[in-house]
């Protein structure tokens, strides 16, 4: 409701505007979404900006997803003619990273504005946006902004999760698939995507979390565009150690690319990397203790939940005890990974020296023992049988572990 001025105006477009939920159109609209039909609105009361220009901005393209350009158009005066399709629109592109702008010369001054509070906004936010703009007497409004509803990542409520639909970029999920065989419970899922929001320094890089009907997948595009952005022409080397892990694109495909800018990716990156190489020291130096007191602290933990009594409180475990521990042992995991990776060397060594079978045997001992440890859980059960471990004993040492080893692994944290 446009050009309102009296009190009872107001009002009376209030109540227009509070009817308006009852109208066939939002009915229509929810049974697409999958909403409640009978839902609470929130009416919103701006102050009127007299429009001289009124557009809108896609910060991608809302049909392919791409991210290379932000997408715009506009019509002089106000901007019900654009929604209408009263007046013909003006087109006009921001190209990233810089913002450089193609269209018509009378909005060139305002593009930069429009580009520097477009990009702020969708950090802000965390989604690619469409945003409602005007400029009145010589200044630029913001007035609206939501997410693109054609680039979503799916239905939390019902797990109808595709990432892929987010953008035009490349999700694979080699060596994923290895590891993480069956479809993510929702449970396992959420933790993955709590790791990709602590450790990664990459935006818009998920390593545990991208999901794709249930299973888990990486988004390669945004590892190659941080790469290519970094290092230029320098970045063969680098690229080629990625396909030589993931494999090569097939012949005739292109890499869809995000056009991160070198400075926006040193800012984010930097302060993340020196952060994880502080904890990952500390946690390096700090992994006998740790290893030693994870048994009584899992004890602890599980007497903890049992003890909850709701899921308040519940949450608050999870959010001051769990959720750190799990982080840190995560920390921990990856500088007992920075050690195995002498072993790795040393296997290589060895290898040379005496062979890879007699190699294998070397390192296979190196803990004293003469059993493989993943085959415990399995040697564990015929000991149960023969008497040679209780029951009890062999729930707490291989409990955690199953078919799907990283999924009870996970489950096995909130279990605790």
């Amino acid at each position: 409701m446009l050009n309102v001025k009296t009190d009872k105006e107001i009002q009376d477009a209030i109540y227009t505007v509070f009817r308006s939920r009852e109208s066939e159109r939002v009915k229509a609209y929810s049974v697409v979404q999958g909403l409640e039909q009978s839902h609470e609105i929130a009416v919103v009361i701006q102050l009127m900006v007299q429009s001289e220009i009124s557009g809108v901005l896609f910060t991608s393209d809302p049909i392919t997803g791409s991210y290379t350009s932000m997408i715009g158009n506009y019509v002089h005066g106000l901007g019900e003619q654009l929604v209408s399709g009263e007046a013909n629109a003006y087109s006009f592109t921001l190209k990233r990273p810089k913002g450089k702008y193609e269209g018509p010369i009378d909005f060139i001054k305002y593009a930069s504005s429009l580009y520097k509070y477009a990009t702020k906004l969708e950090k802000e936010m965390g989604s690619s946006q469409d945003i409602e703009w005007t400029v009145a007497k010589g200044k630029l409004y913001l007035l609206q902004a939501r997410p693109i509803t054609t680039l979503t990542a799916g239905n939390l409520d019902t797990y109808e999760m595709n990432y892929s639909l987010m953008g035009d970029e490349l999700w694979i999920n080699t060596n994923l698939a290895e590891a993480i065989p069956d479809v993510y419970s929702p449970f396992t899922w959420s933790i993955g995507r709590q790791l990709d929001e602590a450790l990664n320094f990459i935006p818009g890089y998920y390593i545990f979390s991208g999901n794709i009907c249930g299973r888990p997948y990486m988004n390669i595009s945004r590892r190659v565009s941080m790469i290519t952005s970094l290092l230029g022409r320098n970045a063969k080397g680098a690229l080629k150690l990625i396909y030589d892990i993931y494999g090569e694109l097939p012949e005739g495909m292109s890499m869809p690319l995000y056009p991160f800018s070198r400075l926006g990716v040193i800012k984010v990156m930097f302060p993340i990397i020196m952060r994880t190489t502080k904890s990952t020291l500390q946690a390096s130096k700090n992994l006998p203790q740790f290893l030693k007191e994870t048994p009584e602290r899992c004890s602890k933990l599980r007497e903890d939940i049992k003890r909850a009594q709701s899921k308040e409180e519940l949450l608050s475990l999870w959010k001051e005890e769990l959720q750190p521990y799990f982080l840190k042992a995560w920390v921990s995991a990856g500088a007992a990974a920075i050690k195995l990776s002498n072993v790795t060397a040393l296997d290589k060594k060895l290898t040379k020296l005496v062979g890879g079978e007699d190699s294998n045997t070397l390192l296979s001992n190196l803990s004293g023992s003469s059993g493989l440890e993943s085959l415990g859980p399995v040697i564990g059960i015929s000991k149960v049988t023969k008497g040679e471990m209780s029951r009890e004993e062999y729930l707490r040492k291989y409990g955690h572990r199953g078919l799907m080893n990283m999924k009870c692994q996970y489950l096995t944290l909130w279990k605790m």
